[in-house]
């Protein structure tokens, strides 16, 4: 997919639609997809890419000329990867832990696994007053090393010898898939060749 909108709804009635304008070409280029969306904070919408990640504010939608009901909306902030040898694969939103966090929506973090297995973190921070990302036109991601986890007694591939007791790691593979259960606050982590492993998210966000 390589086309997103918003609609909002009055029971079975489409009251507005907006178009959000991600530029992708996914015909000239192979790296050119759209993985996902997400809501973040109050009237934020993030589109997960292959190379970046929009942000779009739907209070800034426009009208479509000639419409009522049509909008269309262009991205205000776009996270983009520093280096153009990795892959974005997936990527998850954990939500701030404290009730004080929760209520204003000071920063929510984002977790993106790679196309080589490793996962990189980061916080995308409200404006208490407006509501606005802090963040503003383009932002460069590095990624580096990546997130080190646990990794004692897991086989990285079928028949592999475990990861001795205490082994921390990077990446387990090809990355294939993230997901995170809130109310268990269990983030679950899969490559290709590797069994599925849940880690757990400690109220400061990190892998324990």
């Amino acid at each position: 997919a390589s086309n997103a909108s918003v609609v909002l709804l009055s029971g079975t009635k489409i009251d507005m639609c907006i178009d959000l304008t991600i530029d992708l070409e996914p015909s000239e280029c192979e790296t050119e997809y759209l993985l996902k969306c997400m809501w973040i904070g109050q009237s934020h919408v993030l589109c997960v890419c292959g190379t970046c990640i929009k942000a779009f504010d739907i209070r800034k939608a426009s009208p479509a000329r000639g419409s009522l009901r049509d909008f269309c909306l262009v991205s205000c902030t776009c996270y983009s990867l520093a280096y153009e040898d990795v892959l974005v694969r997936a990527a998850v939103l954990i939500d701030p832990f404290t009730e004080e966090d929760l209520n204003a929506m000071k920063s929510i973090q984002l977790v993106l696994l790679l196309d080589n297995g490793r996962l990189h973190s980061t916080m995308i921070g409200f404006d208490e007053g407006s509501g606005d990302l802090n963040d503003v036109g383009d932002i460069y991601i590095e990624v580096g090393d990546g997130i080190q986890f646990p990794s004692g007694g897991i086989r990285r591939y079928s028949g592999a010898t475990p990861c001795s007791a205490g082994a921390k790691s990077s990446s387990l593979g090809e990355g294939s898939g993230l997901f995170y259960c809130p109310k268990s606050k269990l983030l679950l982590y899969k490559c290709t060749s590797s069994p599925l492993i849940a880690m757990k998210i400690n109220a400061k966000g990190c892998i324990t």
